[in-house]
């Protein structure tokens, strides 16, 4: 059984003059230094910094969770600064930096003996021969090793977090729903620091799907007053999003099923030089489901060479095949494919040329099938969305039961993005936010346990000899109330280190936990 709908058309209000929108131009001007900024896939959040490096002059650090994001993000970046920005290709490569593995197996090829002090010169400049701001993107490993690195590098100077809060002008975590406890020490550190006030840099949550964060930042100790909760508002009216999609669900047996259910608008969008998504839930899925793929592949007439294959275990290559013809590895531009065959590593922000048709498996949650379903039909394209479930999936998670119900309510009918969206996060706002429709719309909530994980981070980085003389009172005098927590219970523990039976044993776990940050 199908059933289809369609989510109609929507956008954002731009301003006449500066054509940013009211979120736009808020990350840009908002007095506050920290801000959490929600807003619908497509809406341009990254774009108010890209108005900051072209023609405000200044230096961005953005911070992405993958690799591939990050590539994808500079890509774009170098693209629009070139056709939207008239800056020569030479001056917008110079500009454009990326801090991640695959930068650091390029720096070493090219001989580059210290890439901790390679990276933290940047920090000073990326190039200050020509007009124009700066802008890195970086992975947060990345970012946390060179503040926590056990020694100083040749040309580091002792250079760490005070330098990075002084040298940007914002400091961005993108995709910030995908940040663990574990790992929201790094931001809200900066976040913290940033609202003292220290330095120049103003630090920005962006995010389709946001968790509540707010709460874990103001434990830490960032004030009320210092944080701005911004939101997207979409209208009927202005820069479009999406255009009409037709949101089609089924009960297929699989998603090479559905794709050959829907063999002709595969055909169709394929002559029209356009591209195909498919996104599974399991890779163990995608790839027992290649053969079949590649038969309906060539059907369209998409010839192998034009399939790129995207999950976290082929993308730890650099390039290659999957045997079938298809390429993957983490060097390949998703633009230059027909087809694109994915796991979710691709719901975190990446996005595609002209992806007006998209088949997917639901995903784990709410907050991931909107990342999915915004993958397609962007910048007011129409498009079609095709989610295959099936009742194993409905056992397991009761929420994708409830969208069949949803949806089947409005068969053939005509629905709102915002009515999508309500739906989807209306557990978790009922949950945090008891259903106040005037509240910020939330998918989530940050545990509590963030707040320790921070303050064991914050103890790492007063060890850290780049923090010695001023740095260190600064950092003692603002450290939140759980890292002094954490200072003394490890402290409590390292007594034991004294005691002949427990010596060994207390110091290897006392290590081994100080290293988790």
């Amino acid at each position: 059984m199908a059933i289809d709908l369609t989510i109609t058309r929507h956008c954002v209000v731009s301003d006449p003059v500066t054509q940013l929108s009211p979120l736009q131009q808020a990350l840009l001007d908002d007095f506050r230094r920290v801000r959490i900024a929600s807003a619908p896939t497509g809406a341009g959040k990254s774009y108010a910094f890209l108005r900051a490096v072209a023609q405000r002059e200044q230096r961005v650090l953005f911070v992405v969770p993958t690799r591939r994001l990050a590539q994808n993000l500079a890509a774009g970046f170098i693209n629009d600064l070139v056709r939207q920005q008239g800056w020569s290709s030479d001056q917008a490569e110079a500009k454009v930096a990326v801090w991640s593995s695959d930068q650091t197996i390029e720096l070493r090829a090219r001989q580059v003996e210290h890439i901790g002090g390679y990276r933290l010169r940047q920090l000073q400049a990326l190039d200050d021969t020509r007009e124009g701001g700066e802008i890195i993107f970086a992975i947060p490993e990345v970012v946390s090793h060179l503040l926590l690195q056990r020694r100083i590098e040749t040309g580091q100077s002792g250079l760490g977090i005070f330098d990075v809060l002084n040298a940007f002008d914002h400091l961005v975590f993108d995709e910030f729903h995908t940040i663990e406890a574990r790992g929201f020490g790094l931001a809200a550190l900066c976040a913290r620091l940033a609202s003292v006030p220290f330095g120049r840099a103003k630090v920005s949550f962006l995010s389709a799907t946001p968790l509540a964060i707010r709460p874990v930042l103001e434990r830490l100790g960032v004030a009320a007053a210092d944080i701005a909760e911004l939101e997207e508002a979409v209208s009927d009216t202005g820069r479009p999003l999406h255009g009409d999609v037709v949101l089609g669900l089924s009960e297929a047996p699989s998603l090479a099923a559905l794709v050959a259910e829907q063999q002709t608008a595969v055909t169709t969008e394929i002559a029209a030089g356009r591209q195909v998504v498919l996104i599974y839930n399991a890779l163990a899925d995608l790839r027992r489901e290649l053969p079949a793929l590649a038969a309906l592949a060539a059907a369209a007439g998409i010839a192998r060479d034009r399939v790129l294959v995207i999950n976290s275990i082929d993308d730890s290559r650099r390039e290659g095949g999957t045997g079938l013809g298809f390429h993957v590895g983490r060097k390949q531009n998703p633009d230059d494919f027909s087809l694109l065959i994915a796991t979710a590593s691709v719901e975190m922000g990446v996005t595609f040329r002209a992806a007006n048709l998209l088949f997917m498996e639901p995903g784990f949650s709410p907050l991931g099938f909107l990342q999915r379903y915004g993958r397609a039909a962007r910048r007011g394209a129409d498009g079609q969305v095709w989610v295959r479930a099936d009742e194993a999936m409905w056992k397991r998670q009761p929420w994708i039961r409830e969208l069949w119900t949803w949806a089947m309510e409005r068969q053939g009918q005509r629905a709102g993005f915002t009515e999508l969206t309500d739906f989807l996060s209306r557990e978790a706002r009922e949950h945090f936010k008891a259903g106040d429709p005037e509240q910020s719309r939330y998918f989530g909530q940050l545990p509590n346990r963030a707040v320790f994980t921070t303050g064991l981070y914050w103890n790492a980085l007063l060890r850290h000899e780049s923090n010695k003389g001023p740095r260190r009172e600064h950092l003692l005098q603002h450290q939140p109330a759980s890292a002094r927590t954490i200072y003394k219970y490890l402290r409590a523990v390292r007594q034991m280190e004294q005691e002949r039976i427990y010596k060994t044993s207390a110091k290897a776990w006392c290590d081994r936990f100080e290293k988790l940050a």
